[in-house]
Parts: structure tokens; C-alpha cells; sequence
């Protein structure tokens, strides 16, 4: 797995993409790996005569047109009407392509069912399962930010804009399509400097839905002789009466984010983890590619957001406190890959 990138993980398996644009699932523990459908599947790229797909180009109005659920005119960044091709590389679909891929809670060669969030710009979800080996784009025109497989056996999503879905697979189709399953999330900018950088979806203790806010904080704290930014985490748990509320108490658990996954877990028993807090990751795959060839050559890379953002820390709620976490001389705030959440499952 060396030069894998890991896009998620569940009950010990792991979602990762290599330099091939290959998407596999995987075991550290025994090392057992699987891989998931060709993303050629997906049916939106241009085919290649030799099929090695060492080039992939996306043909702008069919991912589009599967986004929003029909033609143009399309109300998206890339113009009413999708004109074009939009390619990458083999190597640079896990870096750009790809955001996050959400494994179902049985995600064993077999029997899996897989979600691949695509990044911002594209912001289409797909769906993979064992039966149906092909990406399957979906239906989204607010466009999936995160996502994560409640126990109740659903997919669940956070739109760009607030909106929270379940989704559930078609018996007769085959495809998966989307309901609200809470209200729009209100996401004021009251003191936080600007709009939320990024939201997170996750399973707060007793099953309730849990929307983690990330703002890059408006003040300013001196280090060095220099100042920098901080990174702040809001917390918003759905309530019995079906309305947001927004809470610094999420009781004995913690919250862990980032790129590749996001979870709530129990501290009891577990000395090592703090309850009442926010754990997070670097967010950004192909950003952090960048800052990782601009040490390793003289480009430079204009990087505006501050060590925090793109670090790896602890947020506690209570206190409104932040402390980075040590992971070994080997690794470098916002260095690439970034560093994963998983959950251990020893057959």
C-alpha cells in the first residue's frame, strides 16, 4: 500500500486510492485488499482506445447533467450549458477528483456498499455496491460536502448549503436517491469571521445527527513575533423536537473530522482520548499535495491558511481551547498525504 492515499475507513477496513486513480478497500490488519469498480464506470469520462486511462477527461455537461438530475441550463460555476472536458491525471484523481469515500458497516470484499463524494467543484456523490459493481453518479444539485452509514443502515449527507439527506437504494433501479432528513442548517457568521471553511457530518451518542462547524477564527493570537490564525469547532446536534441546537456538552465522547472520515467515540475505558472534544485532520488533499512539492523543490506555494487550519489538533469545546497533536518527527503540518482517521478491528 506505499503511496496509497487513504479516502475512508469502517469497522477496520479502509477506502484507498493509488497513482493509478484506483479506488481499493483494504484490511491493515491482515492485509487483505479489494478493488472497488473502475471509476471509467462512472460513465462520464471520454474512453480511451488502449482503456489504461492514464489520462482521465471528464465531459463537463454529462457529470452535470447527472448532478442536477437533467440538461442545462445548469446553475454551476462551469456555466449554463457544461461546455467541454475537464481532465486529470491518473495520479491527480486522488488529489483532485476524489474527496472522501464512506464504506457501509460491512465493507468486506462481498458485501460492501460505498459512497464516493467527489471534490467541491464537482460536488456529486456516487454509489458502488457489491451486486452493482459501477459508480453510479446520483442526484444532488446542492452537492455533498460529507457524508457518513448511520447504524440504521442508511447513507446520510451535509449539503454545501445546509441541507442533511438520507439517502436509500431504489429496489428497482438500483439507483440511490436522496430526502431531507432534518432542516437546513442555519449557518450564521456572527463573530466567527466568515462562513464555515468546512462541515462535517457525524453520530452523536443516542443516535441524534451531528453537524461539526469548522471556522477559521476572525482573532489573532501571537506567536513567535508573529501573528497567525486559529481554527475554531461549533457543534450542532439534531434535537427530539426535529431542530438544530447548537451545544459544547456532547457528554463522555469525542468527536474525530477530517478528510477521510468523521466520527463520534465513547471515551470510557479509553484514557488516551478526551471527552468534550473535537479531533481534526487536514482537510485538503490536493492543496497539501502542493505544499508537499514546494519543499521538495524551489516552488513556492502561496499558502494563505494558517498552520492550524491544515494541522492536526484537538478543539475543546468547553474552554473554546486548541493544542496540536505530536505525531513523530516524520511528520509536517499539512504534509501529504494526510494523516487518517481509522478504527481498528482485530479479526
Amino acid at each position: 500500500m506505499r503511496g496509497h492515499v487513504v479516502l475512508g475507513s469502517n469497522r477496520g477496513w479502509i477506502a484507498t486510492a493509488d497513482e493509478s486513480g484506483q479506488i481499493y478497500l483494504a484490511n491493515p490488519t491482515t492485509g487483505a485488499q479489494h478493488a472497488l469498480p473502475h471509476i471509467a464506470t462512472m460513465g462520464v469520462f471520454l474512453p480511451e482506445k488502449s482503456n489504461t486511462y492514464r489520462w482521465f477527461s471528464l465531459v463537463i455537461r454529462d457529470l452535470l447533467a447527472a448532478r442536477y438530475g437533467a440538461g442545462p441550463p445548469f446553475l454551476h460555476l462551469w456555466g449554463p450549458e457544461g461546455y467541454g472536458t475537464f481532465t486529470h491525471s491518473a495520479a491527480q484523481m486522488r488529489m483532485w477528483f476524489y474527496r472522501k469515500v464512506v464504506l457501509s458497516d460491512s465493507p468486506r470484499p462481498g458485501t460492501y456498499a460505498a459512497m464516493l463524494i467527489l471534490e467541491a467543484s464537482f460536488g456529486a456523490p456516487a454509489f458502488a455496491t457489491a451486486d452493482d459493481p459501477t459508480w453510479r453518479l446520483a442526484k444532488s444539485p446542492d452537492g455533498v460536502e460529507d457524508a457518513i452509514f448511520h447504524h440504521d443502515g442508511r447513507f446520510y449527507s451535509v449539503s454545501y448549503t445546509g441541507l442533511v439527506e438520507s439517502w436509500e437504494r431504489d429496489a428497482e433501479t438500483g439507483q440511490f436517491k436522496s430526502a431531507p432528513a432534518a432542516p437546513r442548517l442555519s449557518l450564521p457568521a456572527v463573530d466567527k469571521g466568515g462562513p464555515p471553511s468546512r462541515k462535517y457530518l457525524a453520530v452523536a451518542p443516542g443516535g441524534r445527527l451531528a453537524v461539526v462547524l469548522k471556522y477559521a477564527d476572525a482573532a489573532k493570537e501571537r506567536s513567535y513575533g508573529q501573528e497567525k490564525g486559529r481554527c475554531v469547532f461549533e457543534v450542532r446536534v439534531l434535537g427530539d423536537g426535529g431542530a438544530w441546537e447548537e451545544t459544547t456538552e456532547i457528554g463522555e465522547a469525542a468527536l474525530f473530522v477530517g478528510a477521510n472520515n468523521s466520527m463520534c467515540v465513547s471515551t470510557k475505558g479509553r484514557p488516551g482520548i478526551m471527552a468534550g472534544c473535537v479531533y481534526y485532520t487536514d482537510d485538503e488533499h490536493g492543496q497539501a499535495a502542493l505544499r508537499q512539492e514546494s519543499r521538495r523543490s524551489s516552488y513556492s506555494y502561496n499558502d494563505d491558511e494558517s498552520a492550524d487550519l491544515r494541522g492536526v489538533g484537538v478543539f475543546c469545546l468547553k474552554r473554546g481551547s486548541l493544542k496540536g497533536l505530536e505525531l513523530g518527527t516524520h511528520y509536517v503540518s499539512g504534509s501529504w498525504p494526510p494523516p487518517a482517521w481509522i478504527t481498528p478491528s482485530i479479526p
